[in-house]
């Protein structure tokens, strides 16, 4: 775990996280992060997820494993809103060898190539998204939306409201998409969905300040900075930014000139 401060990281805590028992997942290796910091969460071994308890100062607890039937995992996620630390597991089954058991709430019957989950906060919504190769299906404990999509594998997200009503989807073939969660008060009324644009492929994508997003792909390093329409009405307009070897940038944004730096630290401000 590290510590950013006065432009210099430091390291508050180290743990080792390897297991001498337990196969290796023969999918990706999941780390994850309860929204409300009280843990983190490990799946680098087939039936295991490792719990590392952190207190208010960063500094780890003993870590525990914990029995996780499913062995097909495909992703996992921590939920918002939830007041003890709560995941939602994305995972494949054998029928003849599996019995289901319904949680809380839970979806049966999904499109065939789901691998993606993204969890949704609190207010005003609190559910997950559940993104396939074909359609997007919206979750929670009193709503179920769904909208198709043109055939893609999505790579890699990012959240753009705080309330979780608009995300980035990156493809793989390098197609930048903009979901949105049409809702009134907690009720989710539709899923809309709008391709913006092609960046290389994504890796990562980061929420920065004042609508910016950061998109990182590691084929050939090469950095965006994009600004997601503000509206409905401006689904086909956004902002972007290219990086290459770059350390200055400007872009005219309602009547302001907005500066970004790029260096050793990544900084953002405003005239």
């Amino acid at each position: 775990m590290k510590k950013w401060e006065a432009n210099c990281v430091s390291d508050m805590a180290m743990r080792k996280v390897s297991d001498g028992i337990g196969r290796p997942t023969d999918n990706v290796q999941i780390g994850i992060i309860d929204p409300d910091c009280r843990l983190i969460g490990l799946h680098f071994y087939v039936g295991l997820f490792k719990v590392i308890p952190f207190d208010n100062n960063g500094q780890l607890k003993e870590a525990f494993n914990i029995r996780l039937e499913e062995p097909e995992v495909l992703d996992i996620k921590f939920l918002y809103g939830c007041s003890k630390p709560t995941i939602v597991v994305l995972y494949q089954v054998v029928l003849e060898d599996k019995d289901f058991v319904e949680g809380p709430w839970s979806r049966n019957n999904l499109d065939n190539g789901p691998d993606l989950l993204i969890p949704v906060p609190p207010p005003p919504l609190c559910g997950v998204l559940i993104v396939g190769e074909e359609t997007i299906v919206y979750c929670s404990a009193n709503a179920f939306q769904t909208t198709q999509i043109d055939p893609s594998i999505t790579k890699a997200y990012g959240r753009v409201d705080p309330d979780g009503s608009r995300y980035l989807l990156g493809d793989h073939m390098g197609l930048l998409s903009l979901l949105v969660i049409i809702h009134t008060n907690e009720k989710v009324t539709e899923l809309k969905i709008m391709p913006l644009g092609e960046t290389s492929l994504a890796s990562t994508i980061s929420y920065l300040h004042r609508g910016f997003e950061y998109i990182v792909s590691s084929f050939g390093v090469i950095c965006y900075f994009i600004r997601p329409p503000v509206s409905l009405q401006n689904l086909n307009r956004y902002t972007l930014i290219h990086h290459q070897e770059i350390a200055y940038y400007l872009t005219i944004t309602e009547g302001k000139k907005e500066h970004i730096c790029f260096s050793k630290h990544l900084q953002y401000y405003c005239n």
